[in-house]
């Protein structure tokens, strides 16, 4: 049977990859096997100051906690000098489960903490008297700013930043008989929209292991759990607006969920966080979502070549691009869900 020869199906473009993101990627010309690096000095977060010369006195901020639960009350009394007495006062407080009445701390329970711009966090033991007898523990933690030295203030120094990791190639090759290669390129134009097609899922492939290899990873009972971690961590240490990263999978359920939504072609999360979901993601790690500071995708001009094998009559082009990444601040944080599906935190 003679097949008839017709137009291909016309091939639309990938969405939810991370030219949805960033766009086409970077062209830098001078791109080579090495590193990339570039200057910044915009990754830290503004300092505390004080307001005026006449702003020298603050409340005190002070939460008790009683460790114990037993009731036991707290007094914080202010001193001349800026120190401040803390006294747990048992006496008139109900008595804890496994105590009777009368009951009361043996000795006088006051500490003293000094002044200053000081994060104080203190806990002490209690003996009790009555039938029986027993020990108990209280804690307080008190930020007393009365008074203290105004630090110096530190300007932030200007930081060299490369890429992720080395640069990588990749390439795409067509080979087939010679007398298929109408006009003696349609091969080379083969070959280079095949690296268009497929060069994101590659850039992504590295963008994943590095930012999954994050340290100190955090959990969450559910994807929609993991996803608000991850824009809470996101939002409190990096400055700019981040990315999470997630599975292709994984972005379903999350829609299922209603926790994300599409906007413009591109996945987001009601705060507007853009969403990268790749299906580069290993299988064990499908339950990551990914906050990461903004990507940039540096790309070398694409380099086509075709060449002839003149006694198989065969047509061989094969074109090849040098790529690296670069992430905004180095910023990464992983997080792992419990389950995949369901809405609780």
């Amino acid at each position: 049977m003679v097949a008839v020869q017709v137009t291909p199906p016309a091939r639309k473009p990938r969405a939810g990859g991370i030219k949805s993101i960033v766009g086409e990627f970077v062209a830098e010309q001078r791109l080579t096997m090495g590193l990339i690096a570039w200057e910044d000095s915009g990754c830290g977060m503004p300092s505390a100051t004080r307001a005026g010369c006449y702003d020298t006195t603050f409340p005190l901020d002070y939460e008790p906690v009683d460790v114990d639960d037993d009731g036991a009350l707290f007094t914080f009394t202010r001193n001349a000098d800026g120190t401040v007495d803390v006294d747990a006062d048992f006496s008139a407080a109900t008595a804890p489960a496994g105590f009777t009445a009368p009951w009361k701390p043996t000795t006088a329970v006051t500490q003293t903490v000094g002044g200053g711009d000081v994060l104080i966090a203190t806990s002490g033991a209690v003996t009790y008297t009555g039938t029986p007898s027993g020990t108990g523990t209280f804690s307080y933690a008190t930020t007393d700013r009365s008074g203290g030295t105004v630090p110096a203030k530190v300007a932030l120094g200007i930081t060299e930043h490369n890429g992720i990791g080395p640069a990588f190639a990749r390439y795409a090759g067509v080979e087939c008989y010679l007398g298929g290669d109408a006009g003696g390129d349609s091969y080379l134009q083969q070959a280079r929209d095949l690296l268009a097609a497929g060069e994101d899922r590659a850039v992504e492939a590295e963008l994943w292991e590095w930012a999954a290899a994050a340290a100190s990873p955090g959990t969450a009972a559910t994807l929609v759990g993991a996803i608000a971690a991850a824009e809470e961590a996101a939002d409190a240490n990096y400055v700019g607006q981040p990315v999470l990263l997630m599975s292709r999978g994984a972005a379903v359920y999350a829609v299922a969920a209603h926790a994300l939504l599409t906007e413009g072609g591109v996945l987001r999360t009601p705060n507007g966080t853009p969403v990268l979901a790749t299906g580069a993601v290993p299988d064990d790690e499908q339950d990551h979502v990914i906050a990461i500071g903004w990507p940039g995708v540096y790309a070398s001009e694409v380099v086509a070549v075709t060449t002839p094998e003149i006694k198989a009559n065969l047509g061989m082009a094969i074109a090849e691009r040098i790529y690296e990444i670069g992430v905004d601040c180095d910023y990464r944080y992983v997080v792992t869900a419990t389950a995949m599906e369901g809405t609780g935190a």
